[in-house]
């Protein structure tokens, strides 16, 4: 387990920069020789940090009127590399980012659970709106024949009625110029093919490839992986600090990333039981969420679904073996703008201050992967499609 920290003054730019770096590692006897499919996954961790400074000039008071002058900090460098590590060690907020990091790990967790699942189709939900969907595609069938007879009958009012597009509570031309407009009804058709025919055909696909898959046969050994990148949203704050009379400003800056990723290799122990959760039999609690009203609405912010259909996931699979690794990358900014001020008969003047601190951390592990201890994840990316529906909803709602 290396351990190395150096220092390298650089007089070329009045700076003095340290790298520090820590590493540890396990081995596995013959690793080459193992089959590249029984190869155990290793534990590794590197930390890298780079950290330089400017030269600082020194505070110092002169008497305006004597000419006396008072050294109140010595020129020279601010810190040593343990001191300019340990002032980023105390600005970085450690806790807050490994709750940021943890949230954000437990989403791509649930999303390779998710992929694990290989969901075909939710035979539950289906068969409980099997009347709904039968009522639906026989309305739908209906309308259309209408606005057939309709187009034949040149009767166009008719037509974009039955269509959703009617532009006045009243047919016919001449009437139509006296009336108002009337919004057409496309959000009934929008909410018709996101809600009722996607749905279904997604069924019909799923339950296609389902049958597909075990005619030709599902392989008993695969593998799923997933990854989240993270940004680390910039902290930054400015003091004041009074010193010789005057007053110094300086700012601490701090940005980053954190990213993960994930892979698991399985094998199918028992297929039929995996085959039933792949038509959502296995998994009550999904069935009755996916029955819930406008429960799709709470997923758009709350992955409730997603989560729910990972608690069956490993039915009939086994984790053969599992891989995680994450990059923390910061950069941490200290500055201290150059000051003079005239307070009291002196002239004091402090030297400029900057510091910067780049850390890149590197783990690689063995997660532990048990969908008991997974929450449902918090989704905050709406989009268009979320937006469009929405506001479907809403219009629906108000008529």
């Amino acid at each position: 387990m290396p351990t190395s920290t150096t220092c390298i003054p650089d007089s070329t730019t009045n700076s003095s920069s340290y790298v520090y770096r820590d590493r540890s590692w396990t081995n596995t006897a013959n690793y080459r020789n193992v089959l590249r499919d029984d190869r155990p996954v290793n534990s590794y961790a590197d930390d890298r940090r780079y950290m330089t400074q400017g030269v600082y000039s020194g505070a110092t008071g002169t008497n305006n009127s004597t000419g006396v002058v008072t050294v109140y900090a010595n020129s020279g460098f601010v810190y040593s590399g343990t001191d300019l590590l340990s002032k980023y060690n105390a600005y970085f907020n450690a806790s807050s980012f490994a709750t940021k990091a943890g949230i954000a790990y437990n989403g791509m967790l649930v999303q390779l659970l998710g992929k694990v699942a290989d969901q075909k189709a939710n035979l539950g939900v289906a068969y409980a709106e099997a009347a709904k969907t039968a009522a639906h595609i026989s309305h739908t069938a209906e309308r259309l024949d209408r606005a057939y007879r309709a187009l034949r009958s040149r009767n166009f009012w008719e037509v974009a009625k039955q269509l959703n597009i009617n532009f006045s509570t009243s047919p016919g031309p001449r009437r139509y110029a006296r009336s108002p407009w009337k919004a057409p009804d496309v959000h009934k058709t929008w909410l018709e093919y996101k809600y009722g025919w996607m749905p279904l055909l997604m069924d019909v696909k799923g339950t296609a490839e389902l049958f597909a898959q075990h005619v030709v046969g599902r392989p008993l050994r695969f593998s799923v992986q997933a990854k989240v990148d993270v940004p680390f949203v910039t902290d930054s704050s400015t003091s004041y600090a009074a010193f010789g009379g005057g007053t110094a400003s300086w700012s601490e800056t701090l940005s980053g990333s954190y990213s993960a990723r994930s892979k698991l290799w399985l094998e199918i122990t028992n297929p039929h039981l995996a085959a039933l959760q792949q038509m959502g039999l296995t998994n009550p609690l999904l069935v009755a969420w996916e029955l819930v009203p406008y429960s799709f609405v709470l997923d758009w912010f709350i992955s409730v679904g997603d989560w729910l259909k990972g608690l069956s996931a490993l039915h009939g699979v086994s984790i053969r073996r599992a891989m995680r690794s994450n990059i923390n990358s910061l950069t941490y900014t200290y500055s201290q703008p150059a000051t003079t001020a005239v307070s009291s008969g002196s002239t004091f003047r402090n030297g400029a201050k900057v510091a910067m601190v780049r850390q890149r951390a590197y783990n690689r592990g063995i997660p532990s992967v048990n969908s008991f201890d997974l929450y449902p994840p918090i989704n905050d990316n709406l989009g268009f499609t979320k937006l469009v529906t929405s506001l479907a909803l809403l219009r629906a709602a108000h008529r």
